[in-house]
């Protein structure tokens, strides 16, 4: 983990909070006990790094993701929108655009599921062939549109925490 930015392991504490809470809704205790320890250590690990940048022991790290689109620019694969919405500017709203990206890919996650059985089971080469569109036209639309937006925002949530890192040293 000291490898890991601010913002990679709020994102990681944000999923293994999310599997406990899946693990629990499927009555998996055992595993959801498993995801919940992970997700204590990480928390530890996210307090153990703002005492350390906060401390001057460390450097916080900004973590540049790679950008499946081009934020302001790309609309050809999705008419009508831009990649992804603009980032948040606090700290705060970057950890709730994680959560609300997290969920909303395991929802997409949930439906592309679905969509599968419906392939495995379709009579017909034509119903096959359809839903297979389908399938990728899902796949690409959400899935590579969460991905960004995560990586974008986490990227940005390092941002703002070297900033205030920086603008807190600076007033020392």
């Amino acid at each position: 983990m000291h490898t890991d930015s601010l913002g990679q392991l709020i994102d990681r504490l944000i999923i293994a909070q999310l599997k406990v809470w899946h693990y629990r809704q499927d009555q998996k205790e055992e595993a959801a006990q498993v995801e919940g320890e992970q997700a204590e250590g990480l928390a530890a690990a996210i307090e153990t790094y703002l005492w350390e940048c906060l401390s001057g022991r460390r450097v916080p790290l900004i973590q540049h993701h790679l950008r499946y689109h081009d934020h302001n620019r790309t609309e050809a694969w999705r008419p009508g929108k831009k990649a992804t919405e603009m980032i948040p500017e606090s700290i705060s709203g970057c950890i709730l655009r994680l959560v609300e990206t997290h969920a909303g890919y395991w929802r997409a996650q949930s439906r592309i599921q679905a969509l599968k059985k419906l392939i495995d089971t379709a009579p017909s080469i034509t119903e096959k062939h359809h839903f297979e569109q389908e399938f990728i036209k899902l796949q690409r639309q959400e899935i590579d549109l969460a991905n960004q937006q995560r990586n974008e925002t986490i990227t940005q949530l390092d941002h703002l925490f070297a900033a205030y890192h920086d603008a807190r040293k600076g007033s020392a």
